[in-house]
């Protein structure tokens, strides 16, 4: 099966990353939480710190309007964003680290639909309510995970409806196959089959867990300019604080009425 080529973009790269930490804070609240709270945070994100984070690499006038979509991974639908920035790679790459440092996340993916020889396959699935619909979206994805274990990887989310990345260069056909196969069994009406392509897709990764201090994000900046940066991760936290009080992210505290009175176990 042959791939169709995507037409170029005006911008160079498109990078898709989330505001829902993923490391550092306590929230238990969060987990769980509704998905019109954490779009809510998300949305925080993109008027209070993004355009923080843009303006400290110097790409401010470089980027297009955030946009707001679901993504998927490990069978989860988060609210995500979506970016355009008109730069080389190496700036793209920089822009992804310092907005995973900044929110916390372990991945970015930068996908380069310019390179058409890219290594990566995608697909598009258009929904007959656009990607807003983050419900429908969500059933489509737990249906194709379920029906084709290569598309458990999840998704993020366009303009046009929704997008399945391909990583690698291996069995780009098997993917189209099965991408149609879970298009075609999902008993949902408005759901089409848009498109396939290829496209360079990088993902910028620390891992959080063996370095809680972001290292792999950090490494790439000067000094001055991990500074800025947590300016703009303070900028975060506060955002974070005001809706976690707001949706009782956090269990309430323990009065001391309600702590249990100490026991003697001496002799």
């Amino acid at each position: 099966m042959a791939l169709a080529l995507l037409p170029a973009p005006s911008m160079a790269w498109t990078l898709f990353f989330e505001a829902v930490p993923v490391a550092g804070y306590t929230l238990p609240g969060l987990v769980n939480a509704p998905y019109g709270e954490r779009l809510a945070l998300t949305r925080a994100a993109v008027d209070g710190v993004v355009p923080q984070v843009a303006a400290s690499l110097g790409l401010a006038g470089k980027m297009s309007p955030v946009a707001i979509g679901p993504c998927g991974t490990r069978m989860v639908t988060q609210p995500a964003m979506r970016a355009d920035v008109a730069a080389d790679r190496t700036a793209a790459h920089n822009l992804a680290a310092a907005l995973g440092y900044v929110f916390r996340q372990s991945v970015v993916l930068a996908a380069d639909f310019d390179d058409v020889r890219g290594g990566s396959a995608y697909a598009v699935v258009g929904l007959q309510s656009g990607p807003v619909d983050a419900a429908l979206a969500h059933r489509f994805y737990i249906h194709a995970a379920a029906a084709e274990p290569t598309l458990i990887r999840g998704y993020g989310a366009l303009a046009e409806g929704l997008i399945f990345f391909h990583l690698g260069r291996e069995e780009p056909e098997q993917f189209a196959a099965a991408m149609r196969r879970a298009i075609e069994s999902f008993d949902e009406p408005g759901v089409r089959f848009v498109r396939l392509g290829r496209a360079r897709v990088d993902l910028i990764m620390n891992d959080w867990q063996a370095d809680p201090e972001g290292g792999a994000y950090r490494q790439r900046f000067s000094p001055s300019l991990v500074g800025l940066l947590d300016q703009a991760m303070g900028r975060n936290q506060a955002l974070i604080d005001r809706l976690a009080e707001r949706f009782r992210w956090r269990p309430p505290p323990v009065s001391r009425e309600a702590e249990p009175q100490a026991t003697s176990h001496g002799p």
